[in-house]
């Protein structure tokens, strides 16, 4: 199985556009709105139809069969109006459809940037957690050997134990923002999401 290719933001949008229900919806009220624009100055259906009356007689006595065309207009006014009045419809029907795509694409930014903060965060406690775990292990042998004391034990295990416990929280956080990330673009299926180069993040409670 082939790795997937990691997705940035700008790759991501179009996915979220693309598989959002609601605005698929909206499209298609924009799509429907459109035609009747379209349809404004279309006529009724002509319609063809035949009398046959036994009591209305012809001059020679035979019932009267009468055959016709009818087609009905309104007034042009009224055409003008119904028209007008669907462009006003297919424009507020646009400007919904944008205002619910950006809103998405603020959704989604705000969730890449979360997951980005998050797995950035995870990364640097990682770092720190392996770092810290070395440090008890020296700390423990030098007690060990009567080198220092045991305040310098236990305080470089404790300092470790945060360390840890923040590590575990980021890695909650980064499934959390992963999960966001999914959600705003609707899909099932796993993605990769590219790293943004030159992220700070700001870590406390290190020492």
């Amino acid at each position: 199985m082939m790795a997937q290719e990691p997705k940035n933001l700008q790759q991501l949008i179009p996915m979220a556009i693309e598989n959002n229900a609601g605005l698929k919806a909206s499209s298609l009220q924009v799509d429907k709105s459109d035609a009747m624009v379209e349809n404004a100055f279309s006529f009724d259906k002509t319609q063809v139809y035949y009398n046959f009356d036994e009591n209305n007689l012809t001059l020679s006595d035979a019932p009267l069969r009468v055959f016709g065309v009818q087609q009905d207009f309104r007034f042009p006014t009224v055409y003008f109006s119904e028209r007008k009045l669907n462009k006003a419809k297919y424009a507020l029907s646009e400007n919904s459809y944008d205002i619910q795509e950006k809103g998405l694409e603020r959704r989604l930014t705000a969730a890449y940037y979360s997951f980005q903060v998050a797995r950035e965060k995870e990364r640097v406690y990682k770092r720190l957690d392996s770092m810290y775990a070395n440090f008890a292990k020296v700390a423990a042998r030098r007690f060990e050997l009567g080198e220092t004391n045991y305040l310098e034990k236990i305080t470089a295990a404790s300092k470790q134990q945060q360390i840890h416990l923040n590590f575990k929280g980021a890695q909650k956080e980064v499934l959390a923002a992963y999960a966001e990330v999914l959600k705003t673009i609707q899909t099932k299926d796993s993605i990769t999401i590219a790293d943004e180069p030159v992220l700070k993040v700001l870590v406390t409670n290190v020492g």
